[in-house]
């Protein structure tokens, strides 16, 4: 017997060969974990690699990397190596892991639409310093510029309700919600 395993967060279902496997395969779904269910699977996780943490540290680094597991369990085999031992500290997770880029970006939205720009130059510089590639960086000011250039000019064409700004320019519900306070400003 053959058992052929199929791994896809996202199967385009446009395709013909999507199709045909749909149709013969038994398809299992596996949600992500979150709250905690995550922390736990982090908690145990940790405990595999040698390690300790409090629940506390576990949700900063959460916080720091976002939800997705695979991510989680590579920082976590890179903390527990350093910790050596040691309970894993949030000054680890501070000196060694990189936030995820989402968080990277509304983190500089909000210090920027807030008129912190000497900390957003230091928090990107620190960025860089850790080790983001300037390329990944130069792209997230990119993103974060066009859509607040688009906002900007919803707002300038007198469109400020949120929902009329998402249909005028296509930008999502979330990201015209957090760069509205700023495009007011510009």
């Amino acid at each position: 017997q053959v058992l052929l395993l199929f791994v896809d967060p996202k199967p385009d279902k446009r395709l013909s060969a999507t199709k045909e496997i749909l149709a013969t395969a038994t398809v299992k779904e596996f949600a992500p974990l979150t709250g905690a269910y995550l922390l736990q699977w982090l908690r145990a996780l940790v405990q595999e690699h040698g390690s300790s943490s409090a629940d506390d540290v576990l949700s900063h680094l959460m916080e720091v990397v976002g939800a997705d597991q695979q991510a989680l369990a590579q920082e976590v085999g890179k903390l527990a190596l350093h910790a050596s031992g040691r309970p894993i500290a949030r000054e680890d997770i501070e000196r060694l892991v990189l936030p995820s880029t989402e968080r990277t970006v509304w983190h500089l939205v909000d210090l920027l639409g807030e008129g912190r720009t000497e900390e957003a130059v230091s928090f990107a510089r620190d960025l860089l310093e850790r080790g983001e590639s300037p390329q990944s960086l130069w792209n997230m000011l990119l993103w974060m510029f066009k859509n607040l250039t688009d906002v900007t000019a919803a707002v300038q064409a007198k469109i400020t309700a949120p929902l009329a700004i998402v249909q005028a320019t296509g930008i999502k519900f979330g990201t015209v919600r957090s760069l509205l306070p700023l495009a007011r400003r510009c």
